[in-house]
């Protein structure tokens, strides 16, 4: 697998000009910037890191650090803390990005994330280096305002320290990291998002679907990771269904075709809500987004995998089946 990442680095168009851990804030009250690691653990537990900066509601350059934890069959706990714009750093010497008690960073030819945040701490250690990949559609522009994205880790393998409550737990597995900058209002971007993170299996395969605003054919890449880079599908190839039990399924077709079926859910996630004032401050941009996240598999031809299906509905018609 390392090889293939290798190839994959290779293959990759930077997507920004500074460095891949240094936020480049925008003047516009709808900027937002977003670093996520997602990891799928082998004690059966799921994890989402997140920095989050924006100009939305009151002052500039505001951050957020929010930290995410699902155990194995029990609830999520989902925690947060907001910094003021002096309250946060980027360290180019170091390629070290600090918000309040949380960092990301590079640590000899690896990565770092640690979030610190209320009644939980978990620290990532990402092996390999960042490699930016920008697969076709990454960028949204709309009326002078734009959206756009990239791939930072596509697959790595992981070791993560979780503490909360006095107990502390140590586990691995494959991770993903991304990044996002915007000032484009959520619901100008898209109705709704639909990422698969296929972690375990023959061929870890990585999936994205963009319902565009008002609805319509998804904007669509699937990645089976043994190839050099990511394939556009088409939108008429891709259909969205609900199984018997009301979970989402994806079918695919194309030239990788891949069904993808939900199986559990994990967590579903309001920003609106989680975030308090901050949430409805920024409710203007952003409007009333639900993420939910469950578990899932992918079926192909060439073998199967499972990982994470993550459903973010933004605005009618979101991800209703099509």
């Amino acid at each position: 697998m390392s090889i293939v990442l290798f190839l994959l680095g290779l293959a990759s168009d930077p997507t920004y000009a500074s460095p891949a851990l240094q936020p480049t804030p925008l003047p516009n009250e709808s900027y937002a910037e977003a670093y996520t690691a997602v990891g799928s653990l082998e004690d059966g537990s799921f994890v989402l890191l997140q920095l989050m900066f924006t100009n939305a509601g009151v002052g500039s350059r505001k951050a957020a650090c929010r930290a995410l934890w699902v155990p194995p069959s029990k609830p999520g706990l989902n925690a947060s803390s907001h910094m003021s714009s002096n309250e946060w750093s980027y360290d180019e010497a170091k390629e070290s990005l600090t918000a309040g008690k949380c960092v990301l960073e590079t640590v000899d030819g690896g990565v770092r994330f640690h979030a610190d945040v209320p009644d939980l701490s978990i620290d990532m250690t990402i092996e390999g280096g960042i490699r930016r990949i920008a697969p076709r559609g990454h960028r949204i522009d709309h009326n002078g305002s734009f959206y756009e994205s990239e791939l930072l880790i596509p697959y790595a393998k992981s070791k993560v320290a979780i503490e909360s409550n006095g107990a502390r737990t140590t586990t691995a597995g494959p991770v993903h990291l991304d990044h996002s900058r915007s000032n484009l209002l959520m619901p100008n971007t898209a109705a709704c998002w639909i990422r698969f993170r296929g972690f375990f299996g023959s061929v870890p395969t990585l999936f994205q679907a963009r319902i565009p605003p008002g609805g319509g054919p998804p904007k669509t890449w699937v990645w089976p990771l043994s190839n050099a880079q990511p394939s556009t599908v088409s939108g008429e190839a891709v259909t969205l269904e609900q199984t018997d039990s009301g979970m989402p399924r994806v079918v695919i077709g194309g030239g990788h075709p891949v069904t993808i079926s939900s199986t559990k859910t994990l967590f579903v996630y309001r920003p609106a809500e989680s975030y308090g004032a901050l949430g409805r401050l920024a409710s203007p941009w952003i409007g009333n987004p639900t993420t939910t996240t469950y578990r899932a598999k992918g079926t192909s031809g060439s073998g199967n995998v499972s990982g994470i299906l993550e459903v973010l509905n933004v605005d009618e018609p979101g991800c209703a089946p099509q």
